[in-house]
């Protein structure tokens, strides 16, 4: 195991340490907190393990660290603590948000001279949840789970599936028990479960990047930063530093399985980087990374209301990405999910494709050529399937919630989610091209080409495995059902008061009835209205 001295790491992390003290920003940083003299007498009852600039440097001139990785905990907790007890609004805040800036900017050195990855602390923000309430999917209920917000929880002890159910959903359902959503979203004839096997939980879990130990050196490495995997390192985890020359392993993007689309792509891309970029630009590998048949399976309601429609329609799902080697390695930067329905797929699915998802982290290099290459890939699939004899494609043109990730598991801090209007321009700009070029006849949106072909009924319409549409569509039929009832409940109500005979001495009674009954008629109609 290495053993550093008190002189090593005073030599590489005191300068540190001094930069941050010497701010303007410092000055609230640099002796313990005195709670009598700031007039907060209620400090440590919300912070627990104090910690000051000048705590840090007597522990770290007085050689009480074992490990670099001691000291940037100690600077984390100060930060930490000052985020814990102060509102965002306040100047000890933002000037702890800016020590966090340069302390991450200054960290990173002296950890990788003493033969450390970096000083950073790689954390994931909690995943953005969906409420299943209102007998659905995340689509049915109009709130999200947001972070740091209560909701209930129950995990089925057999497929371990977690539901989750925002506070407002739980506590509107009147009964003991709550009927859980099958795969479709339905819950009638589902499982019943009751409200007691239901645990309160927090959605603010904050999970770290996990870490490896050096078994030569027990110096700790990020698995990120290692690119660690147990298959790569069978006898365990051997640092840089330790290892010495390094080696490529055989797990690298080129070398995985290629396919006839990964090629056409690949091709076009590598043709336009060696035409429009004059510097060596870091070779941008394609592979299809996952394709299997699937089926989607039409909705309950949808299905109950239009019988004639087919119940199952088949696709190809695929999953396209694109890497770039950076610095020797290889960064994924691109992210395409989509559906194919080939000839043999029924009506209206018929030789369509759907590109559900497209994702991207601003890692590629060079910047000011990014965008143009993520048009180059989508451009370069939509020319591969036509050749395939696809006639339509249909892409989903709205950008996450904030918060939400598409296909990365989490984004750059400074990369920003874009509105939808300058999103639909982006797409446009595509498509645009691509008409240049012969690839695409038109475009429009869903409505406008529905108005076009003349489309009368709602079964007419492309119906994509989780797609805004299907559930959309579900929710109105639900809702015209319910009103339908409603109606058909107002009408028996009426028949059999007319049965017993109106008073005649009550004309209001009447005249209540005549407009309760157009209101509820008026209604119905408005209800329909999106299913024509």
């Amino acid at each position: 195991k290495k053993v550093f001295t008190r002189d090593e790491l005073v030599e590489e992390l005191l300068p540190v340490l001094e930069t941050m003290f010497n701010m303007d920003e410092g000055i609230w940083f640099r002796e313990p907190v005195d709670p009598e003299k700031e007039h907060i007498p209620d400090y440590f009852d919300v912070i627990k393990h104090p910690m000051d600039f000048g705590t840090i440097r007597t522990k770290l001139e007085g050689g009480k660290y074992e490990t670099p990785w001691n000291f940037i905990d100690d600077v984390n907790l100060m930060l930490t603590n000052a985020f814990t007890y102060n509102r965002k609004n306040t100047r000890i805040y933002k000037h702890a948000a800016r020590l966090k800036d340069v302390f991450k900017a200054n960290i990173d050195p002296p950890m990788k001279k003493l033969g450390y990855c970096c000083g950073k602390n790689f954390v994931y923000l909690p995943l953005v949840l969906y409420c299943f309430g209102y007998g659905g999917t995340a689509y049915t209920c109009p709130w999200q789970i947001a972070r740091d917000a209560e909701y209930m929880e129950y995990i089925c002890p057999t497929t371990k599936t977690p539901y989750h159910y925002c506070t407002r959903c739980f506590n509107e359902h009147k009964t003991d028990y709550i009927p859980l959503p099958d795969e479709t979203g339905n819950t009638i004839n589902t499982e019943k479960v009751s409200k007691s096997q239901f645990t309160k939980m927090c959605n603010d879990k904050i999970v770290e990047e996990e870490k490896q130990i050096c078994k030569n050196c027990g110096r700790v490495w990020h698995k990120v930063c290692a690119l660690y995997m147990d298959t790569i390192y069978p006898a365990g985890f051997v640092c840089p530093p330790c290892r010495g020359e390094k080696k490529e392993h055989r797990y690298v993007a080129k070398k995985l399985p290629h396919s006839k689309l990964a090629r056409h792509v690949e091709e076009r891309v590598a043709g336009f980087l060696s035409k429009n970029t004059e510097s060596s630009v870091g070779e941008v590998v394609i592979r299809v990374l996952s394709s299997f048949d699937k089926c989607v399976e039409v909705k309950s309601f949808f299905k109950a209301r239009y019988p004639d429609h087919t119940s199952r329609l088949p696709y190809r799902a695929k999953a396209l990405f694109a890497f770039q080697k950076i610095d020797g390695v290889d960064v994924c930067f691109f992210g395409l999910h989509i559906q194919e329905y080939s000839s043999d797929c029924p009506a209206p699915n018929t030789r369509r494709v759907y590109i559900s998802y497209l994702d991207s982290v601003n890692y590629f290099k060079p910047s000011y050529m990014r965008t143009k290459v993520y048009h180059e890939i989508l451009l370069g699939y939509l020319d591969y399937v036509k050749q395939r004899g696809y006639v339509y494609a249909h892409i989903w043109a709205c950008p996450p919630h904030e918060g939400d990730d598409y296909i990365f598991h989490c984004h750059p801090e400074n990369q920003k989610t874009p509105k939808p209007k300058r999103l639909q321009e982006w797409y446009k700009t595509i498509l645009d091209k691509g008409k240049s070029e012969g690839i695409i006849f038109d475009y429009k949106n869903i409505f406008a080409m529905c108005v076009d072909e003349g489309l009368k009924s709602a079964e007419e319409v492309y119906y994509f495995d989780g797609d805004f549409w299907p559930q959309q569509l579900e929710d109105s039929i639900k809702e015209l059902e319910k009103e339908e009832q409603e109606q058909k409940a107002l009408e028996e109500e009426e028949a059999q008061q007319d049965s017993e005979g109106p008073s005649e001495h009550d004309p209001a009674a009447v005249e209540g009835k005549n407009k309760s009954s157009k209101a509820k008629g008026q209604k119905k109609y408005s209800a329909l209205i999106p299913l024509l």
